[in-house]
């Protein structure tokens, strides 16, 4: 990406502007790890996973959509010297940025509950991988889900909106586990169809929101 990339702009802007809750999001996900090395509680794995996945994303989102304040938001931001495509890219590769900001909290919680908890250790080596990638997948699919409906419903609705379509997510990672287990697929068979489907669906979803966006009406 070009150093003064129009891309690179909005979404240091959009970042920014969410700076605040992402900054929140990232301190939960470090005060549930630190639960989960204290405790060494299993249940509290895959929990711990879908925050650290999770949560930064899912306030970048509420962040770039501007919440309640949308109509401001999104004048303000195409009176920019920008494309109006160019605005829907940096609310892609935003949501991309906040979930690779989380996985080194993601690394080290793990890799610590491998080193001090052996229970935990056991439950990490199996299933750290497949959880990664069900909960990433499910922050892919939940910001596929969004980005195009926010932008035809309207930004004043994110909020619920997004709890909307993170059940959405979750519902359609379970679909793809579900399948998988009634054709007796092994699991890393079930998360590579997982990841991809919801590669696919994400990049699906980038296209036909840049459509939307090109004839919104602000």
């Amino acid at each position: 990406m070009r150093k003064n990339s129009p891309v690179k702009g909005l979404l240091n802007f959009s970042i920014h502007s969410s700076s605040g809750n992402f900054l929140i999001a990232l301190m939960l996900c470090i005060l549930i790890g630190m639960a989960l090395i204290v405790t060494g509680n299993v249940a509290l794995y895959s929990f711990f996973v879908a925050a650290a996945i999770g949560f930064p994303p899912m306030f970048f989102m509420m962040g770039s959509a501007g919440s309640g304040k949308s109509s401001k938001w999104e004048r303000f931001r195409i009176s920019m010297p920008v494309r109006r495509k160019d605005v829907i890219t940096s609310n892609y590769l935003g949501v991309i940025a906040t979930m690779v900001v989380a996985v080194p909290i993601f690394v080290v919680f793990s890799g610590l509950g491998v080193v001090i908890h052996t229970d935990l250790a056991d439950l990490i080596r199996t299933s750290a991988v497949h959880e990664f990638v069900s909960f990433f997948s499910v922050a892919l699919l939940s910001a596929a889900l969004f980005y195009p409906l926010v932008n035809s419903i309207g930004g004043d609705k994110g909020d619920g909106l997004l709890i909307v379509c993170m059940l959405g997510g979750i519902g359609i990672m379970l679909g793809i586990s579900w399948v998988g287990g009634r054709v007796d697929l092994a699991d890393n068979i079930i998360s590579i169809s997982t990841l991809l489907v919801s590669t696919l669906t994400y990049f699906a979803s980038f296209l036909i929101t840049q459509k939307i966006y090109a004839k919104k009406d602000f």
